[in-house]
């Protein structure tokens, strides 16, 4: 069970949907389109989040709205493996991403970067290296690594067994972060909605 839910739109489709000179006014529009049927809605950085009504009494659920380009390559780096962490924040897992991809390099990209909307990249040139997940996983993981050892904390931390280093720093910054989240609505979601009562 997660916290929220993340819907990923294609940036081109917004704007053919919700014409505008720029994306950030596509975004608004979607907001504004919520806030008009009677939803909570508010804008923070890619994303359009709407309170959804569970249909148990005035309970919503959040629904992160995420126009960006390439959306459907993007899916993968947004689909994650709650069996092993059912507490764990997607949020985590992309931090954890960005720091094994900050002490990985591979030959002609000594600076890597992971986007969480666009893959794995080159920091200096902020040119693509790959999207998929299974290659990701390898270079920022090592090489027998795959999509499945990106899926949750306890997964990466099962896979760096043979990096000790990466393993360490992984495990001193990360473990007490995902031991104390609890499962509930995201706080900063939580904090807006009762902005509103």
């Amino acid at each position: 069970t997660s916290s929220d839910m993340d819907v990923l739109i294609d940036a081109k489709e917004l704007m053919a949907a919700l014409p505008a000179k720029e994306l950030k006014l596509s975004r608004k529009a979607l907001e504004d389109y919520f806030k008009s049927k009677g939803f909570f809605a508010a804008r923070s950085g890619v994303s359009v989040h709407v309170g959804v009504p569970t249909g148990e009494g005035s309970a919503v659920t959040q629904v992160d709205i995420m126009a960006v380009d390439n959306a459907e390559s993007a899916v993968p780096l947004h689909t994650h493996d709650y069996s092993r962490d059912p507490k764990m924040k997607g949020g985590t897992l992309h931090a954890i991403w960005a720091d094994l991809a900050n002490m990985s390099s591979i030959p002609d990209h000594p600076s890597l970067m992971m986007s969480p909307y666009k893959g794995l990249v080159d920091r200096e040139t902020k040119e693509l290296i790959t999207n998929n997940k299974d290659q990701i996983a390898k270079i920022i993981i090592g090489p027998q690594a795959t999509a499945a050892d990106m899926g949750n904390v306890h997964a990466i931390i099962d896979a760096l067994a043979s990096s000790p280093e990466k393993l360490k720093a992984i495990k001193d910054k990360y473990v007490p972060i995902q031991d104390s989240i609890s499962i509930g609505t995201n706080e900063w979601f939580r904090k807006m909605m009762d902005m509103l009562v």
